[in-house]
């Protein structure tokens, strides 16, 4: 399949038009604010500001005057319509403007998939690992913003994407699609989502309320187009405020081959979870969400995308653990190839002293269905027909730890550490990464700071009786915008 974002982006469009969600916002004590247009660059970033609300702003956070109708009025056909349609629509696209070959579907077509079952797939890495994960983090979207809960959308995420295996293309269905699309796209989903429902413009005019809808829109195009936040149906989310920290770095990075990449990234920590007040721990009430894409002579590269959430376990004293969920993708010339997704014990904990020192932390040991670049030339004929790289993809597991150690005002330390391991399925290989990153962080001000980081990444590669290592290094230095 040969499905680009730009498709899906062009579709959700189109899909907006349908009217097909309706939802409510609600309200909280961050806000991004501003009341007039503004001339300068310098005055675009001073409206993402932390102020008390502005009635004319839009704003962080869910509004407490929202009404939630009860579990009855939940109509369960409504998002399977909803996703079929969308299905639809990205298939007509694909075939009438993009000219994808696997969309010639037919009753012949579908008769052979069903027949020959789910097969493994070649397409390219990017397609694969990330383009399916984003394609059923929407069918998760379609299903939240219609006030299914978390596991409720994750089985409207498993039929959307055997479905769309099946029978919207002809190309036999993928046992690694249909995975990375379902739980892939339930991982991510669920924190688009939950970011997506952070932002409401209903009160915003003028220029505020379009730099709201597109930032909505850029989080989570299906709640974007909705025109506001998805309904959830828990009221324990009524008058409710949120904790977050977000940060957008900007600056650049220099490797050891002697690239250099302009950097845009983003760093978000949801920490609900975190809350010890009484309330019920819910699938994603705490969950980081990571994500950075570079800018060169040769256009956009090196994009990486990292989320992992709690799905349940318990709450402790400035902290939660238990069982995570994890999905994981990088695709750079420092760091080559690797994804994942899967499920694995974790924790994450919070903690500031009255002397305004800090200490968060958080970690997970998953085991993952991944994907790596091959560190020893391996040569497949499938992959050979399909013009991509050869990538070696099959069960693994995957650990990652975080410590930011620092004090409010002045700056912090941060370290991370990050461990990849994939067993090839079609093939007797075996990679490994390992990923070690480390930040000095100063604070400018209440909004701001400056970052100086390295990261240093090491591969071991085998393949029946070859074994190859090797090791690559990054310095980055950013502007950080903090929320």
């Amino acid at each position: 399949m040969r499905r680009s974002l730009i498709s899906i982006l062009v579709v959700f469009c189109v899909f907006s038009s349908s009217s097909m969600l309706s939802s409510s916002d609600q309200d909280d004590h961050k806000t991004f604010a501003n009341s007039k247009f503004p001339i300068t660059i310098k005055e675009i970033i001073a409206q993402f500001s932390l102020v008390e609300k502005n009635p004319n702003s839009f704003f962080i956070g869910l509004d407490q005057d929202t009404t939630v109708p009860s579990e009855k009025n939940k109509k369960y056909f409504k998002p399977l319509w909803d996703i079929t349609k969308f299905n639809l629509l990205l298939w007509a696209f694909d075939k009438y403007v993009l000219k994808g070959t696997w969309t010639n579907i037919s009753f012949q077509t579908v008769s052979d998939n069903l027949k020959t079952g789910l097969i493994w797939d070649y397409d390219d890495f990017g397609t694969n690992q990330f383009g399916h994960a984003y394609h059923g983090a929407m069918y998760h979207s379609i299903a939240r913003s219609q006030g299914m809960s978390f596991l409720e959308s994750s089985i409207y995420t498993f039929i959307g994407s055997l479905t769309w295996e099946f029978f919207w293309e002809s190309e036999y269905p993928g046992k690694n699609d249909h995975y990375f699309s379902t739980f892939g796209g339930i991982h991510l989903g669920e924190a688009l989502y939950r970011m997506a429902n952070l932002i409401s413009y209903e009160n915003a005019t003028g220029f505020s309320r379009t730099l709201g809808k597109a930032f909505k829109f850029l989080v989570n195009p299906i709640v974007g187009l909705s025109g506001s936040s998805g309904k959830d149906f828990d009221p324990a989310n009524l008058g409710r405020d949120h904790d977050y920290d977000f940060r957008l770095p900007l600056g650049a990075y220099h490797s050891s081959d002697d690239q250099f990449v302009i950097l845009v990234a983003t760093r978000f920590e949801y920490k609900d979870g975190l809350q010890n007040d009484g309330s019920k721990l819910r699938p994603y009430d705490w969950f980081s969400f990571d994500a950075q894409i570079g800018i060169n002579e040769q256009g956009f590269r090196d994009p990486e995308v990292s989320t992992y959430g709690i799905l349940f376990g318990k709450k402790f004293q400035n902290g939660c653990a238990g069982l995570f969920g994890l999905f994981d993708y990088v695709n750079s010339h420092v760091a080559e190839q690797m994804s994942a997704v899967g499920i694995g014990p974790g924790f994450a904990t919070s903690s500031l002293s009255e002397s305004k020192l800090f200490l968060k932390s958080s970690g997970i040991l998953s085991f993952v269905f991944g994907s790596s670049s091959a560190t020893i030339p391996y040569s497949e004929p499938n992959y050979e027909q399909e013009g991509n790289e050869p990538y070696h993809f099959g069960p693994g597991i995957m650990g990652k730890i975080k410590f930011e150690l620092g004090k409010k005002g002045l700056g912090s330390i941060y370290t991370g550490f990050s461990q990849y391991w994939v067993h090839a399925t079609l093939a007797d290989a075996n990679e490994f990464m390992s990923v070690i990153s480390f930040d000095l962080n100063y604070d400018m001000s209440e909004t701001s700071q400056l970052s100086l980081g390295y990261d240093y990444y090491f591969r071991n590669g085998r393949l029946e009786n070859q074994r190859l290592t090797r090791s690559k290094n990054a310095i980055r230095a950013m502007y950080v915008i903090n929320f």
